[in-house]
């Protein structure tokens, strides 16, 4: 009877303390979701019951934390992936966000105007940065 009650307190100890675990739940933020190229977004995680913050910011880079920053080098729409994962990483949640990474538009060159008998001409070139 003793080995009953105790393997019985045993079990019902073990599956009340891993049903206490909460599971992981990802949430972030960023400053701002429309960038331009080379410009600075910082990401804060608003995740709970996460021991490990992992970060894939769409282009081939990746970072872990809670506060980390990013820049992207080519314009496009980004799918960031944050995961909130426990300790062990036997659980884990995560959320996507969109990034918009605009292209800066440069103009270079300068502008010639010869004037003959007030006619104006003028010539200039340009170039498009990505």
């Amino acid at each position: 009877m003793k080995k009953i009650t105790l393997s019985a307190i045993c079990i019902f100890s073990i599956i009340a303390f891993n049903s206490c675990r909460k599971e992981p739940l990802a949430c972030f933020n960023a400053d701002s979701y429309d960038v331009n190229i080379g410009q600075t977004v910082t990401f804060t995680s608003c995740s709970t019951e996460a021991d490990k913050l992992l970060w894939d910011f769409g282009d081939g880079t990746t970072a872990e934390g809670s506060v980390v920053t990013h820049s992207y080098s080519a314009y496009g729409d980004y799918s960031v992936k944050h995961t909130a994962q426990t300790k062990n990483g036997k659980h884990s949640n995560t959320i996507y966000r969109t990034v918009k990474v605009n292209a800066i538009y440069v103009w270079v060159g300068t502008w010639n105007v010869a004037s003959a008998c007030g006619i104006g001409q003028a010539s200039y070139t340009s170039q498009i940065t990505r």
